[in-house]
């Protein structure tokens, strides 16, 4: 009777073991995806940042040279 309740309780705790495992292991590999994306985000923040940087500067410059333009059709 008792040989019967430890080696149910020890098939469950195997389960629960294998169970823990694969948790485990899908902590891991969510870990990795939140990674990839934060760096991923970060990436295509400072992408847009210098591209919108850049489209400041090239505003800038027409500007620029458009008052160049007015100043010398007078």
């Amino acid at each position: 009777m008792w040989a019967v309740q430890v080696q149910d309780l020890r098939r469950q705790l195997v389960e629960k073991v294998k169970r823990i495992n694969s948790l485990e292991d899908n902590e891991a590999m969510l870990r990795e995806q939140v990674r990839t994306f934060r760096e991923d985000f970060e990436s295509e923040r400072r992408d847009r940042e210098q591209a919108q940087s850049r489209i400041a500067s090239l505003e800038s410059e027409l500007a620029t040279i458009k008052q160049q333009v007015t100043d010398s059709s007078y």
